[in-house]
């Protein structure tokens, strides 16, 4: 994968004992050192790709079988018909013939005589053209002693013996070895020619011992169900073939294609998903034509199959590759393949692999999330790799590479991640080639990716050592120091950087033979290194580790070493409960009370979590899986940069939203968001660079996508709107783009409590050429002259109760404006002279807005200043008790020629260090108590701006990061946001970069302790800069 050959520097230090420890430190060339200047800081270093998946990822998911059969993606447990159904759409189950076989070519004997073994000595031969020839033979050869070319007749001799052995191709096969010609067989190509069995090969009690051996090149052996026929393919190639009865060739299927101990797991209900398998590879099996001697193969081309048992020589130990769970499995679903409702005979080709992870890729069923994926045991869902820029460009025929742009694929009925093509520049050079490509060059896990590249975004005159035992060798390079992942990502970083990183390495005391400990390597270093790096501990006492860093500290500050990062270790290895290494690291954190030049790493804690135990080898909870080396290295990049004073700007992609391509992202246990206990959270969205009309669609992933809107925007210029997303069992929010658009995603808040979710339901549809929602309407334009009067409650469908509503969350969209104007929405008291959403004449808007209901019926009013049809979409309710219910009042209003709002302000416009300050605690008159107050719905509009700019409105204190939305010059524009109050204060602040009117209208509140939590804002998503969720993965 890597060619660093050319470009390393040996530097061989002798250790205190006398050993000699080699380094290498990556150079350009093989006599000078790297020379990092200025000018290299744009310059691609490596290769980063990020998959997802394991196969092809067509059908059904094995890994995400097993997550839907046991509910261990964190969901509700499904059984095996529910998994068929979701992976096969637009199948059912049926019931297929009981007198089925299967014919499957056994690829390991290709080329080579047919020999099996009877150990009970009861092998029979049928000869095509010749007799049955019954004996007591143990060992049975048909060797091919003449052919007439391509698609032609071919004859085979037969021996046999009493012996119980596997002979070779070179062999002879003589009376005095104790062989007896049996006959000969001749047919055409793709017939039998030659069948060897054994009484009761059939049957499926018969005891693997008992059945035929085929025995391979080196002597090996395989038992097989059924009977074993030699045969020629159509350009003459010798075939071995198993023909075996349907049910008992799915006994070597099942065991080979998913885990048999899945039946045990989770008090049994993983045995779905190997029924599952079973109806699949069984399904599958029959819709195969692969030959015209066997229907299918044993292969992963077909579907992996494994026989009966195996051993290592003819009379060696037998290992049974069948297992009583499998064989369950295959007995509960007898006969039970996938049909199609117009073909209910015809059995469909059932295409599964090991991994399909966020989204199977489509083609033949329809693309489903799957969620059942992503099970902490699958090591697959998601990988990691790094490769070496210098390689990637040589097969590219390129110098090197400068950028790297993602093409999303189009392909109906195919996810977008699935159908990837990658763009190589080198300047204005470029090379296209497919995720398949890059699959095949490297050996990956599937073509799902998504790479990207590495700049030099950092560099530094320094020079840098790293010190580690065999965790820090994966990475370092295990089979030439310095030619791993790690030196990879750090290429050109520093002057000179070596890497002395061996298995089995302590910190301080006796290693094994031939490794010095890590003060050994501290003591040799020669020079004048700046920064080092370590990463030992996990091969000491953890009673003493304390001592043996300071041992180590003081050699490499004696050395002149500036800054000494070192490395946590993981706490995921037990004994008895007890973490193995949590000692060492409370050694390491007291060390940094002493020792100034210390940083520690916590890796430990950047390697928590139930989606990265992927990144270790199972069971072993200290070594890397591949992914974990690459993840490892990636985080020491960033760690490295930190060391030496810079800061890192992690490498990114770069994808827009587009229909199919939706971004998937995860929010429980994520940015401040509890795992567990969230009914919803509040998201500010902002959708940006489309080159047309469109719009975004907000849903919770487990459930089906929704025709309505959340957010519409025009063009390339931000449009921001406030979101109260719900949050299912996936734990994940996807959003949707109807045209191609980058998307930015910020979280400012969740429910546990409060807000009720309901599902997405469109209830009013004005437009005449739209059907009704839940409330049939007069299908025409809304106008000033009478609001619309539209029942809340009562909405079984959407789940809104006939009572106990206090107030209901809503999205409200405005289309075919025949003017500008404004839409206000309130419990059909006397109309608030404030607005929810403002629109423009023939542009789509919309805005989320929670309105209170009239309580004697129900019911909300909708007015609209200018012509427009109007679309209310319900995504929730509160209780009264939950959400502080007010009139709708203007707050301020800096314009000169309005008046003000009940919080009086200087009529000039705000901008820059101007900014607004708004007290809430005085507003009692209103409804609104001066405390106890966690948040305040308000709607925020910036009117005839001079500028450009963002918007931000917050609790007074720390300045946020994260506008609330952006605007143009001489816009109007708006949004509902729930904003949270400064706990001490009760203030709320307005801050605008470019000078604006503003107006901010306050609707309602919630209390403190009714399951509303306030976040700083924190973006979890911007496909511009390649943060968060990759668009359709």
């Amino acid at each position: 994968m890597r060619n660093l050959m050319t470009s390393i520097r040996r530097t061989c230090l002798a250790t205190l004992g006398g050993l000699l420890v080699c380094t290498f430190a990556i150079v350009s060339s093989p006599i000078s050192p790297v020379g990092a200047t200025p000018s290299d800081s744009v310059a691609g270093v490596a290769i980063v790709i990020e998959g997802q998946g394991y196969g092809h990822g067509r059908g059904m998911s094995q890994y995400g079988a097993y997550g839907w059969a046991t509910g261990s993606y964190g969901g509700e447990a499904k059984d095996w018909t529910w998994i068929l159904d979701h992976y096969y759409g637009g199948t059912q189950n049926a019931v297929t013939a009981a007198d089925k076989r299967m014919t499957v070519s056994l690829s390991a004997y290709d080329g080579l005589q047919t020999a099996v073994i009877s150990s009970d000595r009861t092998a029979s031969v049928v000869l095509t053209g010749g007799p049955v020839i019954v004996g007591t033979y143990g060992s049975l050869v048909a060797r091919e002693i003449s052919s007439k070319g391509v698609q032609s007749t071919y004859t085979y001799r037969v021996y046999g013996s009493s012996k119980i052995t596997c002979p070779s191709a070179s062999d002879p096969l003589s009376a005095e070895s104790g062989w007896t010609v049996l006959g000969e067989g001749t047919a055409k190509y793709g017939k039998p020619i030659v069948t060897f069995s054994v009484p009761d090969g059939d049957v499926p009690t018969t005891a693997p011992a008992s059945l035929l051996g085929v025995c391979g090149s080196t002597g090996d052996v395989v038992h097989y169900r059924g009977t074993i026929f030699a045969a020629n393919g159509s350009v003459g190639e010798n075939r071995t073939v198993n023909d075996v009865p349907l049910e008992q060739y799915l006994r070597g299927v099942v065991p080979r294609e998913s885990l048999a101990s899945w039946g045990d797991t989770a008090g049994g209900l993983g045995i779905n998903a190997l029924r599952a398998q079973a109806v699949a590879a069984r399904s599958y099996s029959l819709a195969q034509g692969r030959y015209t001697y066997a229907k299918t193969c044993d292969t992963q081309s077909c579907q992996v199959y494994g026989g009966a048992a195996a051993r290592n020589t003819a009379k060696g130990t037998l290992a049974i590759r069948e297992d009583s769970r499998t064989d369950r499995a295959i007995v509960d679903t007898a006969l039970t393949i996938r049909v199609r409702p117009d073909k209910p005979t015809v059995p469909v080709v059932t295409e599964f692999s090991s991994s399909n992870g966020a989204r199977n890729a489509g083609v033949y069923f329809p693309a489903v999330d799957d969620p059942g994926d992503s099970t902490d045991d699958n090591p697959h869902a998601q990988w990691t790799r790094v490769v070496s820029l210098s390689n990637l460009a040589t097969r590219l025929g390129l110098s090197t590479i400068t950028k790297v742009e993602m093409i999303l694929g189009t392909q109906p009925n195919v996810t977008p991640a699935w159908d990837v093509s990658i763009k190589f520049y080198n300047g204005q050079q470029s090379v296209t080639k497919t995720g398949a490509w890059l699959a095949d060059a490297y050996t990956l896990n599937s073509k799902s990716v998504n790479v990207r590249l590495v700049k030099s975004d950092f560099v530094s005159a320094d020079d840098f050592v790293f010190i580690g035992d065999s965790v820090g060798e994966s990475i370092a390079g295990q089979s030439v120091v310095g030619s791993g992942e790690f030196p990879e990502l750090l290429t050109n970083m520093f002057s000179s950087a070596s890497y002395f990183a061996l298995s089995n390495r302590c910190t301080v005391g006796i290693c094994p033979s031939g490794v010095a400990d890590g003060l050994s390597v501290a003591d040799a270093l020669t020079g004048s290194p700046d920064f080092a790096l370590v990463e030992l501990g996990y091969n000491d006492s953890q009673s003493t580790l304390g001592t043996e860093i300071d041992q180590v500290m003081t050699s490499l500050v004696a050395k002149g070493i500036r800054s000494v990062g070192w490395v946590t270790m993981s706490e995921r290895r037990t004994t008895n409960g007890i973490a193995n290494y949590a000692a060492g690291n409370a050694a390491l954190r007291a060390a940094k009370l002493r020792w100034p030049q210390l940083t520690i790493f916590d890796w430990d804690a950047a390697s928590i979590g139930g989606s990265r135990n992927r990144w270790f080898v199972k069971d072993d909870n200290v070594h890397l899986t591949t992914s974990g080396q690459a993840e490892f290295a990636i985080w020491l990049r960033d760690r490295v940069i930190e060391l030496a004073g810079g800061t890192p700007s992690t490498p990114r992609w770069e994808a827009e939203v587009s229909p199919g391509a939706n971004l998937r992202i995860p929010i429980l246990g994520e940015s401040g968001v509890p795992v567990t206990g969230v009914s919803a959270v509040s998201l500010n969205i902002t959708a940006f660079d489309a080159n047309a009309l469109g719009f975004i669609t907000v849903w919770p992933c487990g459930s089906t996508q929704p025709s309505t809107a959340n957010v519409y925007f025009s063009g390339p210029q931000a449009v921001t709107g406030e979101v109260l997303a719900a949050i299912d069992t996936t734990g994940k929010v996807c959003i949707a783009s109807s045209t191609p658009a980058h998307i930015s995603v910020d979280v400012n808040g969740y429910f546990t409590a409060g807000f009720r979710l309901t599902s997405l339901q469109r209830v009013v549809d004005t437009r005449a050429n739209s059907s009704q929602g839940l409330r049939e309407v007069s299908k025409v334009k809304l106008t000033s002259k009478v609001p619309l009067r539209v029942k809340m409650t009562d909405l079984a469908v959407a789940g809104v109760p006939a009572t106990g509503v206090g107030a209901v969350v809503l999205n409200i969209t405005a289309m075919n404006a025949a003017s500008n104007g404004y839409i206000t929405a309130y419990n059909c008291g006397k109309r608030p002279k404030v607005w929810n959403l403002s629109f423009s004449e023939d542009i789509p808007a919309s805005t989320m807005a929670i309105v209170p209901v009239k309580a004697s019926t129900g019911e909300i009013c909708i007015y609209s200043s200018g012509e427009t049809d109007v679309l209310v979409d319900v995504m929730g309710w509160f209780a009264p008790a939950d959400f502080g219910i007010m009139q709708p009042q203007r707050l301020i209003d800096t314009r000169t020629a309005q008046p003000q709002g009940v919080v009086p302000v200087s009529k000039a416009m705000i901008g820059g260090d101007k900014k607004l300050k708004i007290n809430l605690t005085k507003l009692s008159a209103l409804g609104l108590p001066a405390t106890g107050v966690a948040g305040v719905l308000v709607t925020v509009t910036v009117e005839s701006p001079a500028a450009d700019g963002a918007l931000m409105i917050y609790p007074c204190g720390v300045h946020p990061k994260l506008a609330d939305f952006n605007y143009f010059a001489s816009q109007k524009i708006g949004t509902t946001v729930l904003v949270p109050v400064h706990q001490t204060t009760g203030r709320i602040c307005v801050y605008s970069s470019a000078l604006t009117d503003v107006v901010v209208d306050i609707a309602g509140w919630i209390a403190n302790g009714k399951g509303f939590t306030s976040l700083s804002p924190v973006m979890i998503s911007d496909t511009s800069k390649g943060i968060g969720a990759v668009p359709g993965r």
